[in-house]
């Protein structure tokens, strides 16, 4: 089997969502000097909602090595 092009237009855009939100909790971090620690976090229970609800077509199969 493999991932669906569905799947992989979500997990992308997914991924590229919590890295924007990750980058701008990373400039607040950066500008407030009693920040003490810094994390990116990657909503599990959001991704899994989210991947409940594709459609899912053509699927692209794993590498063969």
């Amino acid at each position: 089997m493999g991932f669906s092009a569905e799947f992989l237009t979500y997990f992308a855009g997914f991924l590229k969502d919590t890295a924007d939100q990750g980058l701008d909790d990373l400039m607040d971090f950066l500008a407030d000097p009693e920040a003490q620690e810094f994390a990116i976090s990657w909503d599990s229970e959001a991704f899994e909602k989210g991947r409940a609800d594709l459609v899912e077509g053509e699927f692209y199969p794993y590498p063969r090595y």
